[in-house]
């Protein structure tokens, strides 16, 4: 619940959030090793 909590308190202070849930997948086979960080990447360039 932390990037929820992030997310609502970014949002609060006024900054634009683009916030998802991974929704019908288990915890284990929602990521990948490495997608994540690579998403992150993809975003930042």
């Amino acid at each position: 619940m932390i990037g929820l909590t992030l997310a609502l308190s970014l949002s609060a202070a006024g900054i634009d959030t683009d916030y998802a849930l991974v929704w019908d997948q288990p915890h284990s086979e929602a990521d990948y090793p490495g997608e994540v960080c690579d998403w992150i990447d993809s975003l930042s360039k």
